[in-house]
């Protein structure tokens, strides 16, 4: 750790040195444009204003420049000379071989495109610099006056586009040395109001169709006048009319006209949908749908067959007309709808069963009526797939290897099926329960199979309503091995879930059944005291090493409009409810034992979860991104036991950061040594947790981006537990903890290392909760256990 830290403070010193350095790059009359900013909005968002920059400036970091001042470091070294020689004795030595008059056709192409791709290189490195200046510099960005005063009237259109149609930007330049920095001063001005909206349609059927969903319409009286909200309502005209038949319908036929001069700060609009020449527009029917099932193989090797309306061509019968025509929302007499087309695909698609699916349209001879056409061409029946890596335990610092096989067969039964079989296995070192200095291997193997089909297998008409949403119903049987020095123990589980998906960002998935068998196979003798002692004390923690029958109904319900490797705004929210014991309840009320079920010890208890997170775009490569995260369960059987897997955990590189993985709370608990020394060793369940997290997200070097972090939250017991005093539910024993992280974006892979500081700990007594002045006064690490490295996957929320 201390390791780390002395890297981080040399190379701050490094880029704060160069950072000072910069302004003597600069050429004769050349200024650095430093610093941009923007004042005197009220109405129209920042943000948005400061997405019209025509020149970005240099990124900074606490007042420095370290990308400018890695370009200067690069450029120290760099000679153009060099690479323009590169690039003539390159065109030299392959011209030389080219003109060999014996040389094949073969080699001729092949010299051209090593040349191109030589001479591509060498260019590449002679326009943009070296590889320090290309990936991790960034060039000085010089001032330019023509480019400000561009932005000001691109912001100054921007604010008449909102409906400040007598507003203005100004720019305000300081210069400071060699440094300039820009203030765009914005004066908004009284808004225009739209006051009334008028349609003129030239189509009686298209006019009475806009006037029945003119309560959707984006342009609303009394608002402020919003070419934005002009330009969403052209286009949601143009998918209503696509949507009701109108197939030969385009954006193009829709105009408006914005009349100013009625009344002071009003505005008219005029809403024309002009008739195509000659004619009014047609609406189209579909006539027939003709769905080919292999459009890769010949159509001679074919045969048709229709099944409700639908003309099925294929060369292979192992399909279900049935699963296909619930999965269709086209048919022969429906209206054209492009929505129907795109929820057809979408449906096809969650298939799993298909490489790609095209679906077009031909109009019929002389009449208003459209032939559909499907075509779609199959995966490969049977896939497998494997995956090797690398598991590193944050608290130990071992790596662990881990592998997975999975082998898929598709349309099983005909049907479109999918069968699965997952076999899986992994090394990793955790601390001992006994002793937490001792590092112990743990092994973890297992296997699953998985039998899903594409409908809801329900005995009642109730399932049918599930057919526009792509239900899935999924079987599942596993079992997995935890094998560790001190106990050996093992899950039986199968499962029975239901999954549907309303939208693109919505879905649902009900277990009706999740049943596990839980057995503890063997036990160390030291370990078996250990639970004896707790036992003693009054923690039941032993109840979890029995031998066990846990079963539950849960839910869950996912929305998510994130966009992966987008920056835009976005949210995600997850709520999730269960019910353990269900199933229990209702086997002893016809067969009453005091054994349970098998004579295995069996749980009842309720738990629900809410998490929702936000992202907020502040420039092209830089957000803001939030997280709330709340739960609670509990049990309601006479032990009053959770099983272990079921309690709620805080801290890890997910949580609140600045704690070792599980071992935040619960509450004000604090587990100290027989020398009062506090330790974070050992994983602290709860029955509450509510945590919170704030980031500041932004590029720092090509495929580096960094973050700022605050993380607040902590865990509870409902009731206290004796044997950890201080975790009864108190709101007010909130843990904070900040940092900053590392995020190497690969595109196709993210991997973070965050660096997580306390700064508030509940745990500790009076003024000492302020746990972050420990560290500001005992340089450079105060205590060992204040910051903590988390190493992850993908972003943390």
């Amino acid at each position: 750790m201390k390791v780390i830290y002395n890297i981080f403070l040399y190379v701050a010193c490094i880029v704060l040195i160069c950072s000072c350095r910069v302004s003597k790059h600069l050429g004769e009359g050349e200024y650095l444009a430093y610093k941009q900013q923007i004042e005197g909005n009220s109405e129209v968002p920042r943000h948005q204003l400061a997405n019209l920059y025509r020149q970005e400036t240099n990124r900074r970091v606490l007042g420095t420049l370290p990308n400018l001042s890695m370009y200067y470091f690069g450029k120290s070294f760099y000679s153009a000379q060099h690479f323009k020689n590169k690039i003539a004795s390159t065109e030299e030595r392959f011209n030389k071989k080219l003109q060999d008059p014996d040389i094949s056709e073969g080699r001729e192409h092949r010299l051209n495109l090593r040349k191109e791709k030589r001479l591509e290189k060498y260019k590449t490195r002679l326009e943009e610099g070296n590889w320090i200046m290309r990936n991790l510099g960034e060039p000085p960005a010089i001032f330019d006056s023509v480019l400000v005063n561009e932005t000001a009237r691109q912001m100054t259109f921007f604010l008449h586009s909102k409906g400040h149609l007598h507003g203005h930007v100004k720019p305000k330049i300081d210069t400071s040395g060699r440094r300039v920095s820009i203030t765009y001063q914005v004066v908004e001005k009284r808004p225009f109001k739209i006051s009334k909206v008028n349609y003129v349609i030239g189509t009686k059927s298209i006019d009475t169709l806009v006037r029945e969903n003119q309560h959707r319409s984006l342009i609303k009286v009394g608002e402020n006048y919003n070419e934005q909200a002009i330009s969403g309502e052209r286009e949601r005209l143009n998918r209503l009319m696509k949507n009701n038949g109108y197939y030969d319908f385009t954006r193009q036929f829709i105009h408006f006209e914005v009349d100013t001069s009625i009344n002071a700060y009003e505005t008219e609009i005029d809403v024309i949908i002009q008739n195509p020449r000659g004619q009014e527009h047609k609406k189209y029917t579909i006539s027939n749908v003709y769905y080919n099932t292999d459009i890769s193989t010949p159509p001679d090797m074919k045969d048709t067959i229709v099944h409700e309306g639908v003309h099925y061509i294929y060369n292979n019968k192992n399909f279900s007309k049935r699963i296909l025509n619930n999965k269709l929302q086209i048919h022969a007499g429906d209206v054209f709808s492009q929505e129907k087309i795109q929820q057809t695909q979408r449906q096809l698609a969650m298939l799993d069963n298909y490489r790609f699916i095209n679906i077009n349209f031909e109009k019929d001879r002389d009449t208003t009526t459209l032939t559909a056409f499907i075509n779609t061409s199959p995966l490969k029946r049977f896939q497998l797939t494997d995956e090797v890596g690398v598991n590193v335990v944050t608290q130990a610092f071992i790596p662990g290897p881990f592998g997975n096989v999975s082998f898929r067969q598709r349309n099983v039964f005909g049907g479109f099926e999918i069968l699965e079989f997952n076999v899986r296995g992994s090394i990793d070192g955790q601390a001992s329960v006994l002793d937490p200095t001792n590092i112990l291997r743990t092994l973890e193997y297992g296997g699953n199979v998985s039998l899903s089909f594409p409908e809801i297998y329900f005995p009642t008409k109730i399932r049918h309503r599930f057919h526009p949403y792509s239900p899935r119903t999924r079987f599942l049987t596993g079992y997995t091995m935890t094998d560790r020095p001190e106990f050996t123990r093992g899950n039986l589980k199968a499962s029975m879930t239901y999954d549907w998906f309303p939208s693109i960002n919505r879905s649902w998935s009900i277990a009706i059944a999740d049943l596990n068998i839980i057995n503890t196979i063997r036990q160390d003798d030291d370990f078996i005291r250990y639970l004896e002692d707790l036992e003693a004390q009054g923690n039941p923690l032993h109840v979890a090493f029995r031998r066990a029958f846990v079963s539950s109904m849960h839910a869950s319900y996912v929305f998510n409009n994130q966009q992966m490797g987008e920056n835009k705004k976005s949210r995600f929210i997850r709520l999730f409810a269960e019910s353990g014991g269900t199933l229990t309840n209702f086997y002893n009320q016809f067969t009453p034992t005091e054994d349970g079920i098998l004579g295995l010890q069996s749980y009842r208890f309720l738990k629900g979860s809410a998490d929702f997170r936000y992202n907020f775009p502040i420039r092209s490569k830089s957000s803001f991104a939030m997280r709330f995260h709340g739960g609670m369960a509990g049990a309601y059987s006479e032990e009053g036991v959770l099983p272990y897997e079921k309690f709620f955990f805080g801290g890890g590189s997910n949580s609140v950061r600045a704690w070792h993985p599980r071992r935040l709370g619960p509450g004000s608990f604090a587990d100290r040594d027989g020398d009062g020394v506090r330790r974070f060793t050992f994983e602290q369940p709860a029955e509450i947790i509510f945590e919170t997290s704030f980031e500041y997200r932004f590029n720092m070097i090509g495929f580096l981006d960094g973050a700022v972090f605050i993380d607040a939250g902590n865990t509870w017991m409902i009731k206290e537990d004796e044997t950890r005093p201080g975790s009864g539910f108190n709101p007010s024993e909130i843990a904070v903890g900040t940092g900053f992280g590392l995020r190497f974006n690969f595109s196709f892979l993210i991997a973070r290392l965050d660096l997580g500081i306390k700064a508030w700990d509940p745990a500790e007594a009076g003024t000492d909760r302020f746990v972050l002045k420990q560290l500001v006064q005992s340089p450079p690490l105060g205590r060992r256990d204040q910051i903590v490295l988390n190493i992850g996957i993908g972003y943390p929320f």
